[in-house]
């Protein structure tokens, strides 16, 4: 299951204050013409690899971040001057239903938690500043872990639910990524930020957690930068996917696997096991995406031309492993595009190309394959390719 990412959040709110002021898009590019198109299509069937880096993010986008934490009212506040966005960042399918965890709002009013199912709205929460980030159904019961502010949050059925020690525990910020539940256990990953903390006592330190019924787990130290993104049980066996410094980390019952060699960018952002078989989708050392089998980097067809990507979440079906993610190229001199991708054993299909798209999450039933992500300003949800806009 896909992890938030606050990158691409911040990405989508500095896209939307350029256009509020400046009327243009984010990335400065020209519209695309129909000779852009051709060139673009020709990209697109020419698949290979690339080494190059993407770009840090702007100063406008840390504006656009702070005015959108900096606004104290409440979701969809009748403002005629709002700009709606949202998004997807977790599917998950039960019994034919689809489910749909993600954000609503409306620029420049904080974004509100969201579920959709089955294409509406299911639940919304009143409260503002918060986000579903990852979905799981167990018979009749919803769980959902996502934020409010800072803060970490569960909810069950809709009802938040209480962290245990985690409620407890002294820290300046924490994210709750990934839910699972096997039995009557519940398992969360994500991130636990401690200012000052760092080896040499400057700056932000971070943990990798793991989060069991209301017990907290570290899965790394605190003297640099961690992450856990993903997690998934199989048997008595609990994985976690995610990051330790420079490399992409997998830790099974909590031993750490590294996936890379001191790569600056890359992170293990999904997990999944079938059989024998441990499954992780995320960001290579060269910075794009990148796909794991028992530790073992396997082969994505991947866009000419492309300066980063990000495989975020991989699920297997009957042998088929499909691979949802997003990569990022230039088709002219400060003209970026994104394209929401879905791999299926390593073949790329291109579900959006657009200033701002990204699949975040995919989950396989019954042989239709969904795909929850955004496109510009709104979430997304495509089925066997073909999307639907979720407000």
């Amino acid at each position: 299951m896909a992890p938030f990412s606050l990158e691409r959040h911040i990405h989508t709110t500095s896209y939307f204050l350029l256009q509020y002021f400046e009327g243009k898009p984010y990335y400065g590019g020209t519209t695309m013409n129909g000779s852009d198109t051709a060139t673009l299509r020709q990209r697109l069937d020419t698949h290979k690899r690339f080494s190059f880096f993407s770009k840090p993010i702007t100063f406008f986008a840390a504006i656009a971040l702070a005015f959108g934490l900096l606004s104290h009212v409440a979701c969809g506040n009748g403002n005629e001057l709002d700009y709606h966005q949202s998004y997807a960042a977790s599917v998950f399918v039960s019994n034919g239903d689809v489910y749909v965890a993600g954000y609503s709002g409306s620029f420049p009013s904080p974004v509100c938690a969201t579920l959709w199912k089955n294409g509406a709205i299911g639940y919304q929460l009143d409260a503002s500043t918060t986000a579903f980030v990852s979905a799981f159904v167990a018979g009749s019961d919803i769980y959902l872990c996502g934020y409010e502010g800072k803060s970490p949050a569960l909810w069950k059925n809709g009802a938040q639910q209480s962290l245990g020690s985690l409620d407890a525990l002294d820290y300046d910020a924490c994210f709750l990524k990934s839910i699972f539940v096997s039995g009557e256990n519940v398992y969360m990953a994500g991130q636990l930020h401690k200012r000052d903390r760092r080896d040499d006592g400057n700056g932000w330190g971070s943990y990798a957690i793991l989060w069991k019924n209301g017990e907290i787990q570290t899965l790394t130290n605190d003297s640099h930068y961690a992450d856990a993104n993903s997690v998934y049980v199989s048997g008595e066996d609990v994985y976690v996917a995610g990051k330790d410094g420079g490399n992409a980390v997998l830790w099974k019952n909590g031993v750490a696997q590294k996936l890379t060699d001191s790569a600056h960018r890359a992170v293990a952002n999904s997990v999944f096991v079938q059989g024998d078989d441990i499954y992780v989708a995320g960001r290579g050392r060269d910075g794009a995406a990148a796909l794991w089998k028992n530790g073992e980097i396997q082969n994505l067809d991947l866009i000419f031309g492309g300066i980063s990507g990000s495989a975020n979440s991989i699920f297997v079906y009957n042998g088929d492993v499909y691979v949802a993610g997003r990569q990022t190229f230039q088709l002219l001199p400060k003209n970026l595009w994104d394209i929401a991708t879905l791999w299926k054993n390593g073949k790329m299909q291109d579900l959006a190309v657009e200033r701002l798209a990204g699949a975040n999450s995919v989950f396989v039933f019954n042989g239709d394959v969904y795909v929850a992500g955004y496109k510009n300003n709104y979430a997304e949800l495509w089925k066997n390719g073909t999307g639907q806009e979720l407000r």
